[in-house]
């Protein structure tokens, strides 16, 4: 009875995470000397019969596969590989959000400037265009491309030409 009592505490401390490598080895020792236990040691009998099992087992070899570990090797490389690139990935994602996010805001901040701007006409205020030129072949069309891409390109030199250039310093950094 004595004993059984004992049993309990250590029982008790083992569920609680508190328990000793002796009180451990105790246990295991009398749950396998000790067939005709009480109904509600039968449940703990058969735990500590698998960690016995278990603790004899560790000691004992085990057959590797040859080649496992280059095989496990691999895998584990690939795996950091695989963080890494998912690491890179990740930050161009918020590079390219960011970017969109500024895009979307010019974008916003644009449309809402013209929109107030009391020197803007939209074409919804402006005269229904009556007289459009339609060009009828391949010709017409590529001649008027042409003359709309000359003009854009002189208005483009044009704005070329009133740029200034900011002077190159070596300790000054654009970024």
């Amino acid at each position: 009875m004595k004993r059984e009592k004992e049993i309990r505490l250590l029982l008790n401390k083992f569920y609680e995470g508190t328990s000793s490598d002796e009180d451990e080895r105790l246990l295991m020792e009398f749950f396998a000397e000790n067939d005709s236990l009480p109904d509600d040691l039968k449940a703990d009998k058969e735990v500590f019969s698998l960690l016995k099992e278990t603790a004899d087992g560790i000691g004992s070899e085990t057959d590797v596969p040859e080649g496992f570990a280059d095989e496990l090797s691999m895998l584990i490389d690939n795996e950091n590989a695989n963080n890494h690139r998912k690491a890179f990935l990740s930050r161009w994602r918020s590079a390219i959000a960011f970017a969109a996010s500024v895009c979307l805001i010019l974008v916003i901040g644009i449309h809402f400037m013209l929109k107030h701007s009391k020197d803007n006409v939209y074409m919804a205020d402006a005269a229904p265009m009556k007289n459009v030129y339609v060009p009828q072949t391949e010709e017409e069309a590529f001649t008027e491309a042409t003359r709309a891409l000359i003009l854009v390109s002189d208005k483009l030199n044009e704005a070329n030409d009133n740029v200034e250039y900011m002077p190159y310093e070596e300790n000054y950094s654009y970024f």
